[in-house]
């Protein structure tokens, strides 16, 4: 989980303008967030085709650097021309979650699965996005030209009762 997280981290932090990280198809990344991806190149790309899968273990989970939420899944600011795209999914594992906020056992914010600030022409596109532990994508106050086409986003509700 946690070197997944800075593994991915650091490959979309190095990539080259124009450049494409990517999770392969049949693979299944499972990560806890360990840091936040300020300032990518222009135009680099994460390629989904596999799977992008949180962890479930709430305790590895670190917190925002304001100390009140958990940090979301993957965190974008201060990027440009940032794409997220491919055939596969990010699935949230946001079950745990759920219930852990239902019965009181969490002291801070769930984390948001997506968020992406102070960035400008961004496109999310031809995901499938699954159980989320909050929100599914937040796009910031400073986020301008977000373009989200082609997602399919699926709660299972019935794992929530």
């Amino acid at each position: 989980g946690k070197q997944n997280g800075a593994a991915l981290g650091q490959a979309l932090m190095s990539a080259l303008p124009g450049g494409t990280v990517i999770v392969p198809k049949n693979h299944t990344w499972y990560i806890v967030p360990q840091m936040i991806c300020q300032g990518i190149a222009n135009n680099v790309t994460l390629q989904i085709d596999g799977v992008l899968a949180a962890s479930t273990r709430i305790d590895e989970w670190p917190l925002d650097w304001g100390g009140n939420d958990y940090m979301p899944l993957l965190k974008v600011t201060k990027s440009f021309g940032f794409r997220i795209t491919g055939q596969g999914a990010i699935d949230g594992k946001g079950n745990k979650w759920w219930w852990a906020f239902l019965l009181g056992e969490l002291e801070f914010k769930r984390p948001i699965l997506l968020e992406i600030d102070e960035s400008q022409n961004v496109q999310i596109s031809n995901l499938a996005i699954f159980d989320a532990p909050r929100f599914n994508i937040f796009l910031g106050t400073y986020t301008q030209g977000a373009f989200l086409q082609n997602l399919t986003i699926i709660v299972n509700w019935r794992a929530q009762l």
